[in-house]
């Protein structure tokens, strides 16, 4: 569906696991590893060891395509904001 120029879709029929997370920096952070629709979230995989989860709500993402998923925040922030569910 398209609203005044613009694609609209349904984050939680877009969001799959696999997906390249970067954050605003276009830093790599990782793979979505799963995803909770009822509660509004996603989870990450993250690239640095130990593999430590974030847990991202839906409201981060400023873009999204079949390969790459983009959120509004830095990695630093990331970890210290979102790293417990």
């Amino acid at each position: 569906m398209t609203m005044g120029g613009r694609i609209v879709l349904n984050i939680r029929d877009s969001i799959a696991p696999g997906l390249i997370v970067y954050d605003v920096t276009q830093q790599r952070v990782g793979n979505v590893a799963s995803v909770d629709a009822d509660a509004g979230r996603f989870v990450v995989r993250t690239d640095d060891i130990p593999h430590l989860p974030l847990y991202l709500p839906f409201d981060l993402i400023t873009n999204i395509d079949p390969r790459d998923l983009f959120v509004s925040l830095p990695v630093l922030e990331l970890y210290q904001l979102y790293a417990s569910p």
